[in-house]
């Protein structure tokens, strides 16, 4: 349109898109790695010590005041849950305490959760950094949008030259019609994944979510997974952020890592479903001409 030379206007095009990638990788790349190391360390720490005993929980040391107290002080909802139903357990023969819990269902098959759980956590982490490292693969495009975008004319007129004369008016139109919408489509689709991965980092972080920006960049990435997208993300952020051990955040805070999960949880849930209800057919709707 501008009346470039095809060639220079692909140039052009490429060298802003990967001017702006390169940018927003510059000031990504650092932070999002900072994340990855930091959650890797943190499922190591996870997986050796979450079933570890609470040795203050030894009946031959709960008599000494300071053991007491420091018990008192770290008592977690397992705790409070176990206490309530204190009765109704010891009905049903079931384990009272944290301890028994540990010594009756945990301790024998010790090995076996401790590796699932390493499974899970280092999955996750080689999930996040498998995908950071496809991000190699976009020196690829170059090869191939360059050749396909100075060729698209020929390209066209030969793909044309396949449809008889008789109707080859009426299928220039309709295809061109399809093709504008279909672009458009993508482009509408584009722009509203990009933008709810900004969301996701900017209220991840916000909240005080940790690992905020790497979780909002695979929440993206996975925003388009029908029906499951919402059951993946809120199940990685509450396992995460629960695990994580935090009790507060910039906005608001707690005193145990559950209710503390249960509002970020809360809030990621609702910001979804505005986003996936309003925004999302808003912006595709307008990208392809529905408003």
């Amino acid at each position: 349109r501008a009346r470039w030379p095809r060639f220079l206007a692909i140039i052009a095009v490429l060298g802003i898109f990967f001017g702006t990638l390169g940018a927003v990788g510059v000031w990504l790349t650092p932070i999002v790695s900072q994340q990855v190391v930091g959650f890797k360390a943190r499922a190591d720490e996870i997986a050796v010590s979450f079933l570890q005993p609470d040795d203050d929980r030894n009946f031959f040391v709960q008599w000494n005041p300071e053991v007491a107290e420091r018990s008192a002080r770290s008592r977690d909802v397992v705790d409070s849950f176990l206490e309530s139903q204190h009765g109704t357990l010891e009905r049903l023969g079931l384990p009272t305490t944290k301890r028994a819990l540990y010594s009756q269902y945990i301790e024998p098959q010790r090995g076996q959760i401790q590796q699932v759980l390493r499974s899970f956590l280092q999955g996750f982490v080689g999930l996040a950094s498998g995908l950071l490292s496809q991000i190699v693969f976009l020196l690829f495009v170059p090869i191939l949008v360059i050749p396909i975008l100075s060729g698209m004319e020929g390209m066209r007129r030969k793909a044309f030259n396949l449809i008889p004369p008789q109707i080859r008016p009426t299928a220039a139109t309709l295809f061109q019609d399809i093709g504008t919408v279909f672009s458009r489509y993508l482009r509408g689709v584009t722009i509203a994944i990009l933008g709810y991965m900004l969301l996701m980092c900017i209220l991840l972080t916000v909240i005080g979510a940790p690992y905020g920006l790497l979780l909002g960049v695979l929440f993206g990435l996975v925003y388009l997974v029908p029906y499951f997208n919402v059951v993946i993300c809120g199940t990685t952020l509450a396992v995460v952020t629960y695990l994580s051990g935090n009790t507060s955040g910039p906005l608001f805070g707690f005193s145990a890592p559950m209710p503390f999960t249960a509002t970020i949880l809360g809030i990621y849930m609702v910001v979804h479903f505005t986003y996936d209800s309003i925004v999302y057919p808003q912006t595709v709707g307008r990208a392809v001409g529905l408003d």
